[in-house]
């Protein structure tokens, strides 16, 4: 997988272009959007906790299993939209709906994009195959503590992420930027 901080950028990007469509200004939402945004790009990974629990890693519960489809997408979209609603957000449902489907969508593809594991249950529960894509340019990242994140092999695993995620996203940040402040004024 990529790292947790990698998983974040495409709700950074997307939170960065949607909000320029929003029509809310209370602080409470503003910050419910931007932890909801976040969230929905990491929670696929939750089941790591199967780990603990002695699920097998190719079980469709396991890692990448059931939470990384478009059917947990799909689930967890309507939740964090009904939670943004009950919180008093003022947005178009099915406009803020396509966005967190999204969101939770870039996880599982980010990771169809690394080189290691078992592939990614994408299809389920109508297809318990795992898939990645043919190219596969991003470095996995090693499961694990703290301990990793100071390792040679962490490095090339973000020197990856860099160039084939954190790059792209922020040029099309600034490609955004000037339609964001026209619309603004």
């Amino acid at each position: 997988m990529p790292t947790v901080f990698t998983h974040v950028v495409p709700a950074l990007v997307g939170g960065y272009i949607f909000s320029s469509w929003r029509n809310d200004n209370s602080t409470k939402v503003k910050t419910l959007f931007w932890f909801l945004s976040i969230c929905i790009t990491i929670l696929p990974d939750a089941d790591a906790v199967g780990f603990l629990l002695g699920i097998p890693y190719e079980h469709q519960l396991g890692h990448r299993g059931a939470s990384h489809s478009l059917t947990f997408a799909l689930f967890t979209a309507f939740l964090f939209v009904t939670m943004l609603r009950i919180a008093g957000g003022n947005f178009l449902r099915i406009r803020l709906y396509i966005f967190f489907f999204t969101l939770a969508l870039t996880h599982p593809l980010l990771d169809m994009i690394t080189s290691g594991g078992l592939g990614m249950a994408i299809f389920w529960p109508f297809d318990l195959q795992r898939y990645f894509f043919p190219v596969r340019p991003v470095r996995v990242s090693a499961i694990g503590g703290v301990e990793i994140l100071f390792t040679n092999r962490m490095l090339k695993v973000l020197q990856s992420e860099l160039l084939y995620i954190w790059l792209p996203g922020f040029l099309l940040m600034i490609t955004v930027f000037p339609f964001r402040w026209k619309r603004k004024n």
